[in-house]
């Protein structure tokens, strides 16, 4: 985990529950496998339904038994998830999620469109549903935490954050064509922050504002800067940075 230093500056700022971080991850997550014992599986696609199950194609489960008549018991997976961030820097990681629970097919119709992007390319288009009965959590952006227990039920009715989705292409765009605009930005929220020393590059948006990473020799710095007020979609967060930009265009 990054030797993450400057955490005290954003400790009183509003940020994203533990829960909120589990359910977040999971919808964007690239790395995502199921395990069971030595068995392990990449999946190729996932959802995450509102209840906090997740969906996989039944084929991803190949080489391990058949699920489960109703009535029997069914088969006991871990799924863990990776959420990295989309733009290079030296460490891209930013969390993790771990879910066991019984897994189960999945009878009748699902919304439109998900049963056919789950099993596009595989030969059978049966879904299977894994119902989480513990979920850990891991996150490294700043400051952080270790892995930890979350009640199941903190992460089943907890919220995605507003950007999910989005934030990825944003910070993209930032990081290939505002390089003096973020650099602005981390001088006046940390003015102790060597910028001319080491890289600079965003690592995650949320509903809160823009978290830039400095790296500088081994020492790395994570500093967020806030937007004016809590956003509720990607327009009001390029409006956010705008402003703190002092600008009145869609600079951002």
């Amino acid at each position: 985990m990054p030797n993450l230093t400057g955490r005290e500056s954003t400790a009183s700022l509003p940020s994203t529950s533990p829960a909120e971080h589990a359910r977040t991850m999971l919808a964007t997550a690239s790395g995502v496998e199921l395990r069971s014992g030595s068995w392990t599986r990449q999946v190729m696609r996932h959802a995450i339904d509102l209840d906090g199950s997740i969906l996989v194609p039944e084929a991803d489960l190949t080489g391990r038994p058949r699920i489960a008549r109703p009535g029997t018991p069914a088969p006991v997976l871990t799924l863990s998830a990776l959420d990295v961030c989309v733009v290079p820097q030296p460490d891209r990681v930013r969390g993790g999620v771990i879910l066991r629970g019984p897994v189960h097919r999945i009878p009748g119709a699902l919304p439109e469109g998900v049963r056919e992007y789950l099993t596009e390319h595989t030969r059978s288009d049966e879904v299977v549903r894994l119902y989480p009965t513990s979920v850990s959590v891991q996150w490294r952006c700043e400051g952080g935490f270790g892995w930890r227990a979350l009640p199941v039920e903190d992460y089943t009715c907890a919220d995605l954050d507003a950007l999910v989705g989005w934030e990825s292409e944003w910070i993209s765009h930032l990081a290939d064509h505002h390089d003096d605009a973020l650099t602005h930005l981390a001088r006046r929220a940390d003015p102790d922050l060597p910028v001319e020393i080491g890289v600079l590059r965003p690592v995650l948006a949320d509903r809160f504002g823009l978290v830039l990473r400095h790296y500088a020799g081994d020492a790395v710095r994570d500093v967020r800067i806030p937007f004016p007020h809590e956003v509720t979609c990607g327009c009001e967060a390029v409006e956010g940075l705008n402003r703190l930009l002092g600008t009145l265009g869609p600079e951002a």
